[in-house]
């Protein structure tokens, strides 16, 4: 672990010399960050503070930490498996776009059951339009 931490620095100070751009050496830095997160538990709010700084690790690892959740919650409002499915993928594509915007006001996970719920009724409504048949289709012509 230390004489890791000592070879990443080491690359980190080389690295900074050859490398041509700033993405090239932010795409670096998440590798290390994504190696430490393995390592240790690093908290929500500190992985919201690394996504937003571009490291996409961060946000692969918030999807591992409340999808499952996020799932079962999906899954016990529209009691529909695939819609439930539909409704995590809408999740994470919206905790994508928004994470910026997070305040850290509340829990990260609050934040996400609250994101969670809102694209489950969302879905539900969805449902209820798909499946409500208009007059004309009923009625003879």
């Amino acid at each position: 672990s230390k004489i890791f931490a000592l070879r990443v620095s080491q690359e980190i100070q080389k690295s900074s010399k050859d490398l041509a751009s700033l993405s090239q050496l932010i795409a670096f830095s998440c590798l290390i960050n994504e190696a430490v997160m393995a390592e240790k538990q690093i908290s929500d709010v500190e992985l919201v503070n690394r996504f937003n700084k571009g490291c996409l690790a961060s946000y692969e690892e918030l999807i591992k930490r409340y999808s499952a959740r996020a799932y079962s919650l999906a899954l016990r409002l529209t009691k529909n498996q695939l819609d439930a499915e539909e409704v995590l993928q809408d999740v994470f594509v919206t905790v994508y776009r928004k994470l910026s915007k997070f305040e850290g006001k509340s829990s990260f996970s609050s934040w996400l059951y609250r994101v969670t719920v809102n694209a489950s009724f969302m879905k539900l409504r969805k449902r209820k339009q798909d499946q409500s048949v208009s007059l004309e289709d009923v009625l003879p012509q």
